[in-house]
């Protein structure tokens, strides 16, 4: 018997082949690694954030000292388990032109290790007023 191979009989591939599916799961690997690395270095920046504002926030502190805000920021970062960075990292400065206003800033690089000897490396910047009617957004 011979048998024949009818062209018309021929079904498209359905789905992805092997070597594909490969490809999009070291896709999926290589972003859920990096969102890994990258999330808790915005975490910490939403932290330091919030603490600013409270720290502006805080009436009995619109008239206090660079040592004792220095202090509060401490505290602040000791409870929220931030190791790598402290107050002597903030900038605290009069404002010119503005008798009671202070502004209170921070700028920093944050790296974490991503691959081998490549690094995940992310610049925050952020500064808030306080003392001041409008503090800075």
């Amino acid at each position: 018997m011979h048998s024949t191979i009818n062209a018309t009989s021929r079904q498209p591939q359905q789905g992805l082949s092997f070597i594909s599916w490969l490809v999009v799961i070291a896709l999926i690997i290589f972003l859920a690694m990096t969102a890994i690395k990258i999330v808790p270095m915005y975490l910490k920046f939403n932290t330091i954030q919030s603490l600013m504002d409270d720290i502006a926030a805080n009436t009995s502190l619109s008239q206090a000292n660079k040592t004792y805000v220095f202090a509060k920021i401490d505290d602040y970062i000791n409870i929220n388990g931030i190791n790598d960075l402290s107050s002597k990292d903030f900038e605290f400065a009069r404002i010119k032109g503005q008798k009671q206003a202070r502004l209170l800033s921070i700028q920093y690089e944050d790296r974490q290790l991503w691959f081998a000897n490549l690094d995940i490396i992310a610049t925050f910047d952020y500064s808030t007023t306080i003392g001041a009617q409008n503090p800075l957004e």
